[in-house]
């Protein structure tokens, strides 16, 4: 299905403002304590109204797992439901999306990283972290194989691509829940029980090596949050629509508060756990199913400018680390015409994110035009 076909049929204009703004608060605010010190507070125009961004916009990566799953119902389930996709094809589809910039910023970090310790003779990491050594020939060769996001080694390279590894994983378990239950209608069982998973994961903080929480709580919650717009769609009858509804949220509420009765104040592994299922249950999906209804926000995302800065926001989350690579590797020749935690190097470390990431879109754009031409 194409993707106009895709938004036509399901309305979906208003995700397109939901990745641009998610992709922009990743890529700017959780990893800008490589320039200055977060324990000190020392983000430039850090104040009560900016705080939430500086200190829990690690977040809005959950909102892109919910946008994922979503999205791949809407677009595939059905489809793979009923054997219309074969798995090589459908994985294939999503190597070819991911894989090449992956490998590309794969490399440049690896010699970026190098250089760096070898000017430093550290690894680079946050202010106030202690360099740990992760950049290693198995930490390359991990990330080269998409193996980054298992939990084998600490993250190392181009460090936000963990997402990449938890996402493929996500696909082949939608894959195989949607070929498996969803001729039976039963796919929503397999969202759950996904979902379930990732709660569970979350509330023991069990290690796993293939499985991460944020990644099957988001995901999944997403996938659910597409059923349950698809059932409105389709003009299902009201009472079977409700009690389906009702099904799904007695299950995943009485898990999602528990999670945060269980974890809020103890510490004991870090709020980022619980706070995961938080946001994805409480606050993401039901902001996507509001954007999902609005009419302003179709409009807004209908824009030609909204969908072109959507379509930029996965090389944006991938080059974003790659270009704060660059800027403490420049800081350390002393090459920087302004200290790292000044408002005009933010501007600055902005207006590069807007010019290496259109670069990127502009470069893209011709290498698919030329293979065009090539095809015909």
């Amino acid at each position: 299905m194409k993707e106009q076909r895709f938004e036509e049929q399901w309305n979906t204009d208003g995700i397109h403002l939901l990745r641009v703004v998610a992709a922009w608060c990743i890529a700017i605010f959780p990893h800008y304590d490589y320039f200055v010190s977060r324990e000190n507070q020392a983000f430039p125009g850090y104040s009560p109204l900016t705080a939430w961004f500086w200190d829990y916009s690690m977040y809005f990566v959950d909102l892109f797992f919910v946008i994922s799953g979503l999205v791949m119902f809407l677009g595939y389930g059905e489809k793979i439901a009923s054997h219309r996709v074969e798995f090589l094809p459908y994985l294939k589809k999503r190597l070819k999306k991911l894989y090449p910039m992956h490998v590309v910023l794969l490399v440049i970090s690896a010699i970026l990283m190098g250089l760096y310790r070898f000017q430093t003779g550290v690894e680079l990491s946050p202010v106030d972290a202690e360099p740990v050594f992760t950049n290693d020939a198995l930490g390359f060769m991990l990330n080269l194989f998409f193996l980054q996001g298992f939990s084998l080694v600490p993250p190392g390279f181009n460090r936000p691509t963990w997402y990449l590894t938890q996402i493929m994983v996500m696909y082949l378990l939608f894959y195989g829940i949607q070929w498996i239950l969803g001729p039976r209608k039963g796919e929503a069982l397999g969202y759950v029980l996904g979902l379930g998973l990732g709660i569970l994961l979350t509330v023991t903080a069990y290690p796993t090596v293939i499985f991460h929480c944020r990644a099957l709580v988001g995901f999944f919650a997403g996938c659910l949050l597409g059923k349950v717009y698809e059932w409105e769609k389709r003009s299902l009858p009201r009472q079977m629509f409700y009690k389906n509804l009702l099904g799904i949220i007695s299950l995943i509420f009485p898990l999602g508060f528990f999670l945060c009765l269980k974890n809020l104040g103890q510490g004991s592994f870090g709020p980022i756990t619980w706070l995961t299922a938080y946001y994805v249950i409480l606050v993401w999906c039901p902001l996507v199913y509001f954007v999902l209804h609005c009419n302003l926000c179709s409009i807004l995302g209908g824009w030609k400018v909204v969908k072109v800065l959507s379509a930029l926001s996965f090389p944006l989350y991938m080059v974003h680390f790659v270009v704060i690579m660059v800027f403490c590797l420049l800081a350390q020749w002393g090459a920087l015409p302004m200290p790292l935690g000044s408002k005009y190097f933010f501007l600055l470390y902005v207006a590069s994110l807007v010019v290496v990431t259109g670069a990127i879109g502009i470069g893209t754009k011709i290498i698919g035009l030329k293979q065009k031409t090539n095809r015909k």
